[in-house]
């Protein structure tokens, strides 16, 4: 169009000639196209400081990343691929990944100091291989502080002086520096998978610390548990008005009811002391020695005394009965002395009221008070007691021996791993460490109680017991079962199988003998009969039974509790003729029918 315009003007300007005459108007116009302007918009000015920056950057800047605490590359920028790999497989984060032989170690020193010193860090000597030869680099780590993502570092790879050149490839040196490459090479790939062996390792350590954390946190609770057991037991104890010493192997005071004040004066903080250091006028005579006697002969002795004067006129002139019995612990030894009070003076007034000359008759119904009390006590102490050791048997077997035996396996993974042989012996040391513990483990739940006792009954208990009793006490037992089913309440099963144990351990101790037979049977009358029975030295009955027995049980402690099950105990023995304990404790009622026919 400019040129449309610009012919006319010219036209308009230049004067016409005459017909015949020149004139421009005559000659022909050549028109040229011309461009039309196209119109562009101007970017924003951040868009323009943002491009220009990012070529500047590329162009000049030499190769910088942007990592976190982690070693995690967040951002880089400049000819990074240079010093940077690509690796094959699934891409790694890891800047000490990525970067290329000879940087690793001096750039993991480079970090870690900065990382200790929060200052700017600059290592030199670390070398590159380029195709001009070996490109010594310089490595600069600076620190910078950022609010919500923690300390940054900024890395700086850049080209410190010429590269030196690669010796030719036909020379010894070029064969030594490939050689060497292949043995670098190699050794990397080893470690390699030996460092992620271990992080295998690591895992599995860690997830073991997490199960013995919850293990450890289940044995807390059962040792709560436990402590609760005790106090509520000691409530039970401290409740009744029953005035009960014990005292120890050394004679200090174990602990006392609360009636016992009336006779010994004690305080709450008095456990600990030693018996004598307290006024013993009003225990009856010769208290001391009588303690010292019971526990050398493992008898229990009994006194009727009166009370003298005492600080409570209302006690004065009472009769008391005092019976001193020996404590036997689990290992059938004398752990101590049970000392009793019993205010038997109303009993005693009424007796001599109809029978005047029958004082035994009136001990001994006192004395049968007695027993009637404590066999109340004895019997909610062995019922906690059978609970709490099943309980803490159950989970000692099922918790704690599981968790060692799967640490066992995984020292035996980590074993096979190429490690030094420090660290081989050391795993070792930790695996023959677990073998005892779970050995002992074991030990430790069968004694409290059998977990196959409530799993697969008494007999298979039996053959347990059996094999025990040969390893501890070279007694070799033959446990004899009719194959019916014997259905038993927990209690009753947990208070039998000890009484059966506590039998067996008197015959391997005092009859004489290695051979010993148990057998259970299920009679008519739905009642399970267990007899054990040996051809040893023999004893007589009534003389042991009025001892209270010298097992951790004993023969009249072994048919106190069987009869508070709601069973029977008889014993068939003469001295030199061997023993036979018939033993009776009713089936549960449930599997009645099972029996018939």
């Amino acid at each position: 169009m400019r040129g449309d315009i610009g012919a006319k003007w010219f036209n308009l300007r230049q004067p016409h000639c005459s017909q015949g005459g020149f004139s421009l108007s005559n000659l022909p116009v050549t028109r040229r196209p011309v461009k039309t302007a196209t119109s562009h918009a101007t970017p924003p000015l951040s868009e323009l400081a943002g491009v220009t920056q990012k070529l500047i950057l590329d162009r000049f800047s030499p190769a910088a990343i942007l990592v976190n605490a982690d070693n995690a590359v967040l951002y880089h920028c400049g000819p990074t691929e240079i010093f940077l790999l690509r690796r094959r497989g699934v891409p790694v984060k890891n800047l000490l990944l990525m970067v290329r032989e000879g940087l690793h170690a001096r750039l993991r020193d480079a970090l870690n100091e900065a990382a200790a010193t929060q200052v700017t860090v600059v290592t030199t000597g670390a070398r590159i291989r380029c195709a001009q030869g070996y490109m010594p680099v310089e490595i600069t780590v600076t620190p910078h502080s950022s609010g919500k993502s923690g300390t940054l570092y900024l890395v700086v790879l850049r080209q410190q002086g010429q590269a030196s050149a690669l010796p030719a490839a036909d020379t010894a040196e070029a064969t030594l520096v490939r050689h060497l490459e292949e043995v670098v090479q190699a050794t990397r790939d080893d470690q390699q998978t030996t460092i992620e062996r271990f992080e295998i390792a690591a895992e599995n350590l860690k997830s073991t610390n997490d199960q013995l954390t919850s293990i450890n946190l289940k044995l807390g609770a059962k040792l709560h548990a436990l402590a609760a057991s005790e106090q509520e037991l000691k409530s039970l104890f401290d409740s009744g008005n029953m005035a009960t010493l014990c005292i120890n192997r050394t004679f200090r005071i174990q602990r006392f009811t609360p009636a016992v004040t009336a006779f010994v004066p004690f305080l709450p903080s008095d456990r600990g002391r030693p018996l004598g250091d307290f006024s013993l006028t009003q225990a009856g005579h010769a208290l001391m020695d009588t303690a010292v006697a019971v526990m050398s002969s493992q008898t229990s002795h009994q006194l009727v005394y009166q009370m003298v004067t005492t600080p409570q006129p209302s006690q004065s002139g009472r009769r008391i009965l005092r019976r001193v019995s020996p404590y036997f612990n689990g290992k059938s030894q004398v752990d101590g002395v049970v000392i009793s009070f019993t205010d038997i003076t109303d009993i005693s007034e009424a007796g001599h009221s109809t029978h005047p000359d029958n004082g035994a008759n009136l001990d001994l119904t006192e004395s049968r008070a007695q027993t009637d009390r404590l066999r109340t006590l004895s019997a909610a102490l062995a019922v906690a007691e059978a609970r709490e050791r099943r309980s803490l048997a159950q989970d000692l077997h099922d918790d704690l021996g599981q968790m060692l035996a799967l640490i066992k396996l995984k020292i035996a993974t980590m074993g096979k791993l190429p490690v030094p042989d420090f660290m081989q012996i050391a795993m070792d040391d930790c695996a023959k460490a677990v073998d005892q513990a779970n050995r002992r483990v074991r030990v430790m739940a069968f004694q409290l109680s059998p977990p196959m006792l409530d799993e697969l009954g008494l007999p298979a208990a039996m053959e347990w017991m059996a094999d025990e009793m040969h390893k501890m006490y070279k007694l070799d037992v033959v446990a004899e079962d009719d194959g019916k089913p014997k259905p038993l309440d927990p209690d009753v099963s947990a208070t039998l199988f000890r009484a059966i144990r506590e039998l067996l351990i008197n015959t391997a101790k005092h009859a004489d003998v290695a051979h010993a037979v148990v057998r259970t049977e299920r009679t008519k009358d739905q009642q399970l009969l267990v007899t054990v029975s040996d051809a040893g030295a023999g004893f007589d009955p009534d003389q042991a039974l009025a001892t209270n027995g010298q097992g951790g049980f004993g023969l009249l402690s072994v048919r106190e509790r069987i009869q508070l099950m709601g069973g029977e105990v008889s014993i068939r023995s003469n001295p030199g003729d061997g023993t036979t304990v018939f033993i009776k404790v009713p089936l549960l009622a449930a599997h009645a029918s099972d029996n018939k026919g």
